[in-house]
């Protein structure tokens, strides 16, 4: 019993101590570091994506903040895991909407590899290389996913055109040469192209 009062006396803590309130709103840059700090860092990280407290942290978060785009993509994590892009898509959405400047790159390499929603990853690239000009996600500059929608959308000229593009930021970025994947596909271009030689 006694562990039980101890228990409630904690989540009534937690909650009353990361409210916020008029003096420390949820705009306040140190109160929404703490409650990162909380919820994700030392909650959800901790139990994992595949464990149901992932999405208990994220909520609890969002309930408490719910300007902090940083819980809505947190919380799409396991819907990615598993297959549910429906979910995922919408938290995404959320996120980006919230923090543009920090997540349309990562929408727009979720709609080009999981959703195969060509048109709106290339609508995202095209804002991330407002903010982040020549940047990278996920090991590839924006450029080669910008390549492989325009292959899959059957525009081969411009497929060609961003995947050269991929080439030359690796070679202004990387010393161990050009990845594998941009030459992979580089070559499925002129192959569709018939430029065999």
């Amino acid at each position: 019993m006694e562990k039980l009062l101890l228990y409630y006396l904690n989540v009534l803590f937690l909650i009353f101590s990361f409210s916020p309130s008029p003096a420390q709103p949820c705009s306040d840059s140190v109160v929404t570091d703490s409650l990162i700090h909380h919820y994700l860092e030392n909650g959800a990280f901790k139990v994992g994506y595949n464990d149901p407290r992932w999405e208990m942290y994220c909520d609890s978060l969002i309930a408490t903040c719910p300007n902090i785009a940083v819980a809505y993509r947190e919380k799409a994590i396991p819907y990615i895991k598993f297959g549910d892009f429906g979910k995922a898509m919408l938290l995404e959405d959320q996120a980006v909407s919230l923090d543009p400047q920090q997540w349309i790159d990562y929408r727009a390499f979720l709609k080009c590899i999981f959703t195969r929603d060509y048109e709106g990853a290339l609508k995202d690239f095209e804002q991330a290389e407002i903010y982040h000009p020549m940047a990278s996600i996920m090991d590839h500059f924006y450029p080669f996913y910008q390549g492989l929608c325009h292959l899959e959308l059957g525009n081969y000229q411009k497929a060609e055109q961003y995947l050269r593009q991929d080439v030359y930021a690796q070679r202004k970025s990387r010393a161990k040469g050009i990845h594998f994947n941009t030459y992979f596909y580089l070559g499925v271009v002129f192959y569709e192209m018939k430029k065999y030689s």
